[in-house]
């Protein structure tokens, strides 16, 4: 069934060429400013110019507490690179990150509409086969290409799929024979063209024109793979499928597969949908920033087609530079902000517990102050926050650098007076998700006598059902797809039971209420109870955060008497 669409900015249902030629101007000021901070960021970020030290970096380096932002060698510290299983050292992957965005940023400023787009895909490949090597890339650009025929289904007579087929031939041969020479490759594609051209148009177009099912099984690769590696290491104890990186980058990408079959059954792709166009859709160098990190953004085609160049350009790429500022300053004050909240704590007389697992081991030995343990919650929450706050800005930057007018990840989660708020503001692509996959499709078939049971099973199909599935799956493709990264996973289920049960019947609540519901942050002495809401908010979330990040060996006895212990229950 086809779901409403997706929230976001007021833009026109469908931005034209027209549009966008508009949008088109230069400001040749804006480049020279891109450039430069870009330079920036490579001088504050890495030992590029180690011998040119930023200036007050010295000064930073004998504070006692601002040295926790410089590392050893003198630069900024960051969490920004492209990809943690590369062999490449982090400095350079964040200087090859830096210039392939250059790159494409000049290409979409000054390349004519048709061509912007298109240098992306081969600057995007070019890096990943950098960092990853030229097998992995050759897979993962299979699998887009197996993707795409399966979606779209383009006809074998037209002369313009033969390019398709022999691209997934040549990919197909390059992964297959990884150690071979180029001259075997090309024989070995020569040969597999005219098979894999055959086997498309007499069977696998005629099975996928016939099935949506079978169109979803190629979006859900991921689980399909997930839950056979799984059976056969239940069932042999050992792994049936091996895991090469060229599949981990296609699977990785679930959520922005799934929302484009969402799209295109829905009727927002165009069904003659060229296979470069598709391409540029996923292959970005703004998207391989921290790959494995927040890969959903942005979802689907309507949020990248219809965001590029959505607005005039100049504007676009200069909130693009303030979102990375806000990146290197989440990135650089974290370990203060982590620094200063310990310092604190030891004023006032805390113990230093600033883990999970220290604090459970303390109130094993004894009682321990109710104080002491919102604080060892509360620090863990503040390190992470901080840290998906950089990434996700960072990511969000780069699009909007390269022309895409792309949502916010964040958006002012601190306003958040209920949990529903808290779920939109504090991750708005991944919510966004959960919605189109989850919600929509248990809200529009089920409980339609009822409807209080069904917005709250429709929000818990979302926020928690579908919460865990995308967890779980993050465990199995980022570890191993064992039966005990499985149990571990499942140990957390309380915390998505809470998460989910507290959003659910918050939205509940807030439908009952419909307009008696008072507007939040207007003038009055409500003020402080919308204070008083945040606060309430923030806590029942950081409370229950012990049963996502179970401390001590992935201990749920250890997560309940932390939680506990935070409402002054010893155990």
């Amino acid at each position: 069934m086809t779901a409403p669409p997706a929230t976001g900015p007021d833009r026109p249902p469908r931005l034209t060429d027209e549009l966008r030629r508009a949008n088109d101007r230069h400001r040749h000021w804006v480049p020279l400013l891109v450039l430069s901070f870009l330079l920036l960021l490579a001088w504050v970020w890495t030992p590029w110019m180690a011998d040119f030290a930023p200036p007050g970096i010295e000064a930073w380096e004998e504070t006692p507490v601002l040295e926790r932002a410089i590392t050893g060698d003198g630069h900024l510290r960051t969490s920004a690179w492209i990809h943690r299983a590369g062999d490449m050292d982090r400095d350079d992957q964040k200087l090859l990150l830096i210039g392939l965005v250059a790159i494409g940023f000049l290409c979409v400023y000054y390349l004519p509409l048709r061509w912007k787009r298109p240098p992306l895909v081969l600057l995007t490949l070019t890096g990943l086969g950098w960092v990853l090597g030229p097998t992995a890339v050759a897979l993962f650009l299979a699998w887009h290409v197996f993707a795409y025929a399966s979606f779209h289904r383009p006809d074998p007579r037209r002369p313009a799929t033969a390019p398709g087929s022999a691209l997934l031939a040549l990919t197909g041969a390059r992964s297959l024979a990884p150690d071979a020479e180029a001259s075997g490759v090309l024989v070995g594609a020569a040969v597999a063209w005219p098979l894999l051209h055959l086997a498309y148009a007499l069977a696998w177009r005629p099975l996928t024109a016939r099935s949506r099912a079978l169109r979803g099984f190629v979006a859900h690769a991921s689980l399909v793979y997930i839950a056979i590696q799984f059976l056969g290491n239940w069932l042999l104890g050992d792994d049936p499928l091996p895991r090469p990186l060229g599949w981990l980058l296609f699977f990785w990408q679930w959520e922005r597969l799934v929302m484009y079959r969402i799209d295109l059954e829905d009727g927002r792709v165009p069904r003659d949908l060229g296979l470069i166009q598709y391409l540029t859709l996923f292959f970005t160098p703004a998207a391989i920033a921290n790959f494995h990190w927040l890969s959903r953004i942005p979802l689907g085609y309507r949020a990248v087609d219809q965001s590029f160049l959505a607005r005039d350009k100049n504007r676009v790429m200069l909130s693009g530079l303030w979102l990375l500022t806000l990146s290197v300053l989440f990135f650089a004050l974290r370990p203060v902000l982590l620094e200063l909240f310990q310092m604190g704590m030891e004023a006032l007389g805390l113990p230093s517990t600033t883990r999970y697992g220290r604090t459970v081991a303390r109130l094993e030995r004894g009682p321990v102050e109710v104080l002491a343990v919102w604080c060892a919650l509360v620090y863990p929450f503040l390190s992470f926050a901080f840290l998906w706050a950089g990434v996700a800005h960072l990511k969000v930057g780069l699009w909007r650098l390269l022309g895409h007018d792309v949502e916010r990840y964040f958006q002012r989660p601190y306003l958040s007076t209920n949990l529903v708020e808290l779920w939109k503001r504090y991750s708005f692509h991944y919510r966004e998700f959960l919605v189109q996959a989850f919600y929509y499709p248990v809200f529009l078939r089920y409980f339609r006598r009822w409807p209080r049971l069904r917005v709250f099973a429709a929000t818990f199909a979302a926020a928690g059902l579908g919460n865990l599935v995308y967890h779980v799956m993050f465990a199995a493709l980022a570890y191993e797809t064992t039966p005990e990264i499985f149990v571990s996973r499942m140990a957390t289920l309380p915390y998505y039971v809470l998460l989910g049960t507290g959003i659910a019947a918050t939205q509940v609540f807030l439908v009952a209420r419909g307009r008696r519901r008072r507007r939040p942050w207007t003038r009055g002495w409500r003020l402080g109870l919308d204070l008083l809401a945040v606060a309430a908010t923030f806590a029942f979330f950081v409370w229950i955060r012990p049963f996502h990040h179970l401390p001590k060996d992935d201990s749920l006895e250890a997560s309940f008497r932390l939680v506990l212990a935070a409402l002054g229950i010893s155990w």
